[in-house]
């Protein structure tokens, strides 16, 4: 079994925190999330981990649901909405054992919906539920009690005024109150940021997040909406893994623009971060030297991170050479990832499964 340490510096947010920690991530140190792993023991990949044995694995590893995002009506939304995306998939807006583990909001809620697989024993009675009341993730909502819920479908969430199953009065006193202010208010938008403020901070004890991370949130879980919905699923691949962590570092390159140091440095972490999904699937014999190539990026985009945590000068042309560099990184993988796990058809041969209808 091949295993990778990859080490991530956590710089507190200077403008709200001030404490600092540190996430060493062992891809196999992971625990499993159902008590019989879905997976063969020699390979780990991420996105199985909080998956129900009886699932489709296949289809979860190959096929993911369509971002249901209505475009955004001005550059500053834009700009939010990219902020609260890159969010919405950095396990390190949990802080805790879930940025250990590498949970994230989408884990829960799969590009904004609902997740009828996800599974973790000890939180969760059934697939497509959880304990938000258990002292796994949080010791601030323990309750004593297991008494786990449906996972939300955050889609249209801009309609509603009450969320969670604790509903909106709660979650509007639980929230901190320096959180609760809005760049962009709309519709349910105070009720919207105190549920994802008191998700946070209360159900995974994660530290308050800067103010344009959490409008970044609002704005972006605003946007996802029923209307804009494909009817059809997307396929996993590489160029599309890319395209994510060069839309994460260009909103930093933004952030950065605007004096918003600390939402760049949660936005180039995540990024950093993201690499470790694109290792995971070229993790398996043969593939050594591209193995390398993804651990390179990661490093080079880890000592960006400080520079920008320092308000270094010019930090936002080095981002930019990093991102131009991707073309190059993606075309390079992109020659062997028939190879990867990235293929379908290396996916049922290591695994032993067979392509089913949702997977094709």
């Amino acid at each position: 079994m091949r295993t990778v340490q990859i080490v991530f510096a956590v710089a507190g947010f200077a403008s709200v925190a001030s404490c600092s920690f540190w996430h060493g991530l062992t891809l196999s140190e992971a625990p499993s999330a159902s008590a019989e792993k879905p997976l063969r023991s020699d390979i780990e990949l991420t996105e199985a981990k909080w998956t129900a044995a009886e699932a489709d694995i296949l289809y979860i590893l190959t096929k993911e649901p369509a971002e249901c995002l209505a475009p955004a009506s001005d550059k500053e939304t834009q700009y939010l909405i990219d902020v609260g995306r890159t969010a919405f998939n950095s396990p390190f807006l949990l802080g805790g054992q879930a940025a250990r583990a590498r949970l994230t909001c989408n884990s829960c809620h799969r590009r904004g919906g609902d997740n009828p697989d996800f599974f973790i024993a000890g939180l969760s009675s059934k697939p497509g539920t959880a304990d938000v009341t258990s002292s796994i993730f949080s010791k601030i909502r323990e309750d004593g009690e297991f008494n786990p819920v449906a996972i939300p479908n955050l889609i249209d969430s801009a309609a509603k005024s009450s969320f969670g199953s604790h509903g909106v009065s709660a979650e509007l006193n639980a929230a901190p109150e320096s959180m609760l202010s809005l760049r962009a208010p709309g519709k349910g938008s105070l009720e919207l940021q105190a549920f994802i403020a008191s998700a946070i901070t209360d159900e995974f004890q994660g530290v308050p997040p800067p103010q344009s991370v959490l409008d970044g949130l609002v704005a972006y879980v605003a946007h996802l909406k029923s209307d804009e919905c494909a009817s059809d699923n997307v396929d996993r691949t590489l160029s599309a893994d890319v395209a994510r962590i060069a839309g994460m570092i260009d909103a930093a390159i933004e952030s950065v623009e605007r004096g918003e140091r600390d939402t760049a440095s949660l936005l180039v972490l995540t990024a950093q971060n993201k690499f470790v999904d694109i290792y995971e699937r070229y993790n398996i014999d043969g593939l050594l030297d591209q193995r390398n190539v993804i651990l390179d990026r990661a490093q080079q985009l880890a000592k960006l991170r400080p520079k920008v945590a320092a308000r270094k000068e010019k930090i936002e042309i080095e981002l930019a050479a990093f991102l131009a560099s991707l073309d190059q990184f993606a075309r390079y993988l992109e020659s062997s990832s028939e190879h990867s796990l990235y293929n379908k058809g290396v996916l049922i041969e290591l695994l032993g499964l067979e392509e089913t209808e949702e997977s094709i």
